[in-house]
């Protein structure tokens, strides 16, 4: 018989913030490093894991001789830097290209510094791993990742997770909270002493068969660097010549693994989620990140049509900023309030810097500048320009922000074109078309007379029914939503849903919910109804009240609401704005879409693609929420409805009902982190939804392309362009084939740009890519090699997408071609 083979890898996980903030965390790093570099230069045989490119840029600010030293046993491969990624993100609610930029990110600087390139994945301690991971660790060249937290149901600690496209990776690692793992190929021990480190070893005695045998001997934060697991390694050469013992890395067990030539069983590559908790815990956080991703995305693509100048810096820093907030710790919200503080300074700097690059490519594109408010109130006519940044025409309703004061509008002209508008309050709510990527000018005409005051928009009464060409909106004072009808088939697709709000107890912590059954529901309190005025552009009604006194939540808690519904002409879909004043204890906010369709599961999207789910049910740290990157969809044989979200992204499937968690307030401490009124969220909240009918399936409606409208806004700007003029700079022709990014290469190569796109639906697919400029184009991958050429004409390209594919393509433009 072979030996039994056993490797030993130590290992220290740093948080970039979590129950400390990021000044303390760099020092905590700096410590270990310090430690560390002590033990690898005492003992030429010791080996250690570290991880997440972030800390050490940061280290490298202020002590650039630790990071060098530490450089150089990188480079001899007796430290591995672990997956090579800016910071473990959160897999499930940031976008997939941010996955993309992490990673990119991460491999770039340690490439720079340290001459070396990732072996493995590494996703130690985030909170699930998405679908789509496989392909895009595929692409990046790495077929094994080490994980530890894979939903809470796992039995194998070795097994091939499947992506979604087909793609394989193999994946090690101990499921943290499942009670069915059966240790097989790994055991791990965070230990904070030596009895730790006795338990470590015993349990690895104590597993079966030959291995190979992963003996993760791993310490976070605080805890330091120690030699001890060396010395029970030797002992353990020296005692046991049956076994074979040695120290090493993550890709040393993983290289031992795949030379058994075992077949591992096959699992769905969706391992996910764990601590659905903070899916609504300090939701802000993900609404931020939402706008700050947009904001980005939409920054790099306007300044490359554009053709601006100096920015690449500074969105590359928003970039390693958004690693900071999307770490998982971070992301998630189970942190103290100082944390939190500085989280959303931080979502400040990015915005900022995003907002201003992209406005100086909107100025240059066309001619957009900001005109003084006093010249716009004395001013009859002035021009604005509305900017799409989807790759399809564009009919949308759009704000204009009036003023106090300010003249009142009388035109709105497209060159000879009337565009319908309604006035409400302090905004002109304005009806108007785009072209794909790109902008049309509008010519507002307003009166000579300034007003004093808005007029009115209150109009109450009991029940208000909303209709467009395709939906029927029936609501009343005493249930709320009365009646959801789709127009063309008859179909009612929602009724009586008098709990559209519920609010529930609560007595869980940061992480973990512990919901009461009992729910509160809207009707038992107060409710009003009014009409807003106007009927151009379409119809709007606002929904009101305030809940009853909540025992649980504290002598002076309220919960006061308002929904705005909104049925736009032309439109298939309901765009709802959702504002609520509260304050209390131990209890989560919930948005509730009673419906009539009988379906045992939805259609998720994710990162990159979609998946149909179950309900998920309650597990060790979950209690029922998925999470849907942009919209879930339910249906049956015949109908359906869809809620798009804007980064409250957190969907249970109980019965007919699809059910959103708006906001949780904890009632418990976590790991030493106590409630107060920052995590439980007192004051003020906006959501926006879109509620989505359709016949038929979502393939063949327009859901895909909704939420991407509800996530990414017109904008609009003052122009002195000249009226009238239209200009599309980018189209895909399939609704199914979404464009990711339109960004810079990372080699910086001149009049070059990277597309990349992905296939929603799981059908393959052939699209055409026209991109303004466009002279020759490569297929390419996520580390942007240049590969095959692809025929170019007419500047566009034919791409041919397998089912879910994430596709790259390496672009030349014509220099200054707008």
């Amino acid at each position: 018989m072979a030996k039994r083979h056993f490797i030993l890898v130590p290992n220290t996980h740093v948080d970039l913030a979590w129950k400390r903030g990021p000044q303390e965390m760099t020092e905590m790093l700096e410590i270990l490093v310090v430690r560390l570099l002590d033990a690898l230069e005492s003992d030429a045989s010791f080996k250690y894991t570290v991880e997440q490119a972030a800390h050490y840029r940061t280290l490298a600010q202020h002590r650039p001789d630790l990071v060098e030293r530490l450089g150089r046993y990188v480079r001899e491969g007796r430290v591995e830097m672990a997956g090579c990624m800016a910071s473990t993100l959160e897999t499930n609610l940031p976008a997939g290209e941010s996955f993309v930029r992490n990673q990119l990110l991460g491999i770039k600087w340690v490439r720079d510094v340290w001459q070396c390139a990732p072996r493995i994945g590494w996703l130690i301690d985030t909170f699930g791993i998405n679908a789509q991971v496989p392909q895009i660790l595929r692409q990046f060249g790495l077929k094994y990742l080490s994980a530890n937290r894979l939903g809470g149901d796992k039995f194998n600690d070795v097994m091939i997770s499947r992506g979604l496209d087909g793609s394989k990776v193999m994946v090690v690692g101990s499921d943290v909270y499942s009670s069915y793992m059966r240790p097989g190929h790994v055991v791990v021990n965070c230990y904070g002493n030596w009895d730790g480190l006795d338990k470590l070893f015993a349990h690895a005695d104590a597993l079966p068969g030959e291995g190979p045998f992963m003996v993760f001997a791993q310490t976070e934060n605080e805890m330091l660097v120690s030699l001890r697991p060396l010395r029970d390694l030797r002992d353990r050469i020296a005692t046991r010549p049956d076994e074979r013992w040695e120290i090493g890395t993550p890709h040393d067990h993983f290289v031992a693994l795949d030379q058994t030539a075992r077949d591992w069983p096959e699992v769905d590559g969706d391992l996910n989620p764990e601590f659905t908790g903070c899916f609504s815990l300090r939701p802000r956080i993900r609404l931020r990140n939402r706008r700050a991703e947009t904001l980005l995305l939409e920054a790099e693509k306007w300044a490359i049509l554009a053709g601006t100048d100096g920015w690449s810096q500074s969105l590359e820093e928003a970039w390693w900023k958004m690693a900071f907030v999307q770490f998982h710790d971070v992301f998630t919200g189970s942190h103290p309030t100082a944390v939190y503080t500085h989280v959303m300074k931080t979502f400040d700097a990015i915005d900022a810097a995003a907002t201003e690059v992209l406005e100086s490519a909107t100025d240059r594109l066309y001619s957009a500048g900001r005109v003084a408010s006093s010249s716009a109130a004395s001013s009859d006519v002035e021009t604005v320009v509305a900017v799409n940044g989807l790759p399809w025409p564009r009919r949308q309703l759009v704000r204009l922000p009036l003023g106090d004061g300010a003249a009142t509008i009388t035109t709105l002209m497209n060159g000879d074109a009337a565009v319908p508008f309604d006035v409400r309050g302090n905004e002109a709510h304005a009806l108007i078309t785009m072209p794909a990527c790109g902008a049309s000018h509008f010519r507002i005409g307003r009166s000579s007379t300034l007003t004093s005051s808005p007029p009115a928009d209150v109009t109450p009464a009991d029940t208000l029914t909303l209709e467009n060409e395709f939906i029927t909106l029936e609501l009343d004072t005493k249930i709320g939503l009365r009646q959801l009808t789709w127009k063309p088939t008859g179909r009612v697709l929602m009724q009586d849903a008098g709990d559209l709000l519920v609010v529930q107890r609560d007595d869980g912590n940061f992480q973990i919910e512990q919901p009461g059954a009992a729910e509160v529901v809207a009707a038992a309190g107060s409710l009003a109804l009014r009409q807003l005025p106007g009927n151009a552009t379409g119809s709007s009604a606002v929904l009101s009240g305030e809940f009853p006194p909540l025992s649980w939540a504290g002598p002076d808690s309220r919960l006061k609401w308002e929904i705005e519904f909104t049925l736009t002409t032309g439109r298939p879909a309901i765009d709802i704005l959702l504002r609520f004043d509260w304050k209390g204890e131990a209890s989560r906010i919930r948005l509730k879409l009673a419906t009539t369709i009988e379906s045992a599961g939805a259609v998720f999207e994710v990162p990159f693609g979609t998946v149909r789910r179950e309900a998920y049910g309650t597990r060790g740290t979950s209690r029922g929420e998925w999470p849907a990157q942009r919209f879930v969809a339910l249906q049956d044989a015949t109908h359906g409805i869809a809620l798009a979200n804007n980064g409250a992204a957190g969907v249970e499937l109980q019965g007919r009902r699809l059910i959103t968690s708006l906001l949780r307030a904890p009632a418990d401490k976590y790991a030493g982190m106590v409630p107060d009124e920052s995590s439980s969220g007192h004051g003020q909240h906006a959501y926006a939804f879109t509620i989505v009918p359709y016949a038929g399936s979502w393939t063949d409606s327009p859901v895909v392309q909704i939420a991407q409208e509800l996530n990414v806004p017109v904008r609009v700007a003052p122009s002195t362009a000249s009226v009238g003029s239209s200009t599309s700079f980018l189209s895909i022709d399939s609704p199914h084939v979404v464009l990711s990014t339109l960004k810079r290469p990372e080699d910086g190569a001149a009049n070059e740009c990277i597309v990349r796109v992905f296939e929603i639906a799981g059908r393959a697919v052939d699209t055409t890519l026209r991109l303004a400029g466009m002279t020759h184009a490569w297929m390419s991958d996520l580390p942007e090699h240049r590969g095959e050429p692809l025929t170019t004409s007419d500047e566009s390209v034919r791409l041919n997408l397998k089912p879910f594919e994430i596709q790259t393509i390496r672009v030349q433009r014509q220099p200054g071609k707008r």
